[in-house]
């Protein structure tokens, strides 16, 4: 029996990751996923963020962009640690499409395509890195990401995903239907990468295929990993995790035009639980 098994994901973009959390969303009820694929998803459904929930250890499922090495000291044992890789020319093409889409969806201006490609240089190493500081160690970003990578218990791959997603589900013992989420329309634009800067990424991706597709990803994924285990029973620091946080959802709520409706809603809840304990300490008072 696995079912006490819980999964912390990085969703790296365009990765095939929105696909994987739909597909366990379907089975697992709401109150044991935390995602963080969309930030002001989770503002407009009204779900708390991963430090106001109050008991995070009830989580099976968390998963998202915005999942930081923290997390795990929230989530208390038998954590499994998951991401997914795609190639990389592949999914930088998909991603610069999908911010021209995401752009214009918002409403604001245009992506600047030469200023993209320039400034983000080997993207899914540095993803990994960012988030899991603790696991890279020293080297090229090719070897902290793949370090990382062999602290983790399983790799899935876009370029096989129905194959290597499915030891996921497994463990989670879930059966959902073979739904795809997110799926860019087709177009003619044409993306000149001769700019791009990618060696580590490409690296990191040849050599992640030979580690992880040599193994068997169920048994890959029956045990915690020691490098998980140790990052998980550290002490927490929970203003690194805020802060992580707290960039994320500026960043969304900015780029979505909410940040000054949700500063408006929080100062209201401040003056509502400041309310609250003033009634309560009043009361002590008279006792």
């Amino acid at each position: 029996m696995t079912s006490n098994v819980k999964i912390i994901g990085l969703h790296i973009p365009k990765c095939a990751g929105t696909t994987l959390l739909d597909r366990v969303a379907q089975k697992l009820p709401p109150d044991q996923i935390y995602q963080t694929t969309s930030l002001i998803r989770n503002y407009h459904e009204g779900r708390d963020e991963i430090t106001q929930i109050r008991k995070p250890g009830r989580l099976r499922f968390v998963f998202g962009h915005t999942i930081h090495e923290e997390m795990l000291k929230l989530l208390g044992p038998n954590i499994r640690a998951i991401t997914g890789l795609r190639e990389p020319t592949e999914r930088f093409i998909s991603d610069i499409k999908y911010q021209i889409r995401l752009r214009a969806k918002q409403g604001n201006s245009p992506l600047d395509i030469e200023q993209f490609i320039s400034s983000t240089r080997n993207p899914m190493c540095w993803y990994l890195i960012n988030r899991f500081p603790s696991l890279s160690g020293s080297g090229t970003p090719a070897d902290r990401a793949l370090r990382i990578l062999k602290a983790f218990n399983y790799c899935y791959f876009t370029s096989n995903f129905e194959e290597t997603s499915q030891a996921i589900f497994n463990v989670l013992e879930i059966c959902p239907d073979p739904i795809n989420s997110n799926v860019a329309p087709k177009d003619d634009l044409e993306i000149d990468l001769s700019k791009a800067t990618l060696q580590w990424d490409i690296e990191l991706y040849e050599k992640a295929r030979a580690h992880f597709l040599s193994m068997d990803a169920h048994q890959a994924l029956m045990a915690p990993k020691p490098e998980i285990v140790e990052l998980a029973s550290s002490p927490l620091d929970l203003q690194k995790l805020r802060s992580f946080l707290y960039a994320g959802t500026f960043g969304e709520y900015t780029s979505w035009r909410k940040l000054d409706e949700i500063i408006l809603e929080k100062i209201e809840l401040i003056n509502e639980i400041s309310s609250e304990i003033q009634f309560y300490m009043n009361k002590m008072k008279v006792k």
